[in-house]
């Protein structure tokens, strides 16, 4: 009996991608998910809201998140691949001189995982807690907020503001967030501010 054929794809080949963001998406969705959700609950609890009254928002955004960083993390990949191996093919070097491409390793090594990891926490936690905030009917204002040690002068620019919910933050270059994070790393926090009435 004969064995099952693999279909081998380039790395040029558009059908390529698409099963690379497939399986991406696949596993990103229940992770950001969970982290919004969570996060969502731990918002609806803080500022007395009931969980179920915000919960399909929550869900929804996480959805919708989920795709787009996959379109996003996809298309960067697929960009820098090409060319490397473009850059590669033209050189007439061997294998071992891409595999050891500083930025090739960077692309798929530990140090990406983890920025991405990060970065990506920090984007469902806030997500999650935004969806939350606005969906709630009690919250009227978000407030930026470092993670505390070893901030950047962006974070740092940002630190403290207060913005209704539907505003923008700003640094101190004029670039505007919605929420965090506002790089790649990014570990800071928005936290719900409830004006009193004058």
């Amino acid at each position: 009996m004969a064995g099952k054929v693999v279909e081998n794809k380039s790395v040029f080949d558009s059908f390529f991608w698409m099963d690379e963001a497939d399986i991406l998406y696949a596993i990103l969705l229940p992770l950001i998910t969970k982290l919004a959700v969570d996060m969502g609950k731990q918002a609806a609890i803080g500022i007395g809201v009931h969980w179920g009254l915000v919960n399909d928002a929550v869900v929804s955004w996480a959805r919708n998140f989920a795709a787009e960083e996959v379109t996003l993390i996809t298309t960067t990949t697929q960009k820098m691949v090409q060319d490397k191996v473009a850059d590669w093919i033209a050189s007439g070097e061997p294998l071992r001189e891409l595999e050891k491409d500083p930025q090739f390793l960077q692309a798929f090594g530990k140090v990406r995982a983890k920025r991405i990891a990060v970065t990506e926490v920090t984007n469902a936690y806030a997500g999650g807690n935004l969806e939350t905030y606005k969906n709630s009917g009690v919250v009227d204002y978000k407030r930026w907020n470092t993670a505390g040690t070893d901030v950047c002068p962006i974070c740092l620019s940002l630190e403290g503001q207060e913005v209704p919910l539907d505003a923008m933050f700003h640094d101190f270059a004029g670039m505007e967030y919605d929420r965090p994070p506002a790089h790649v790393n990014c570990k800071c926090w928005i936290q719900p501010v409830v004006k009193e009435p004058e």
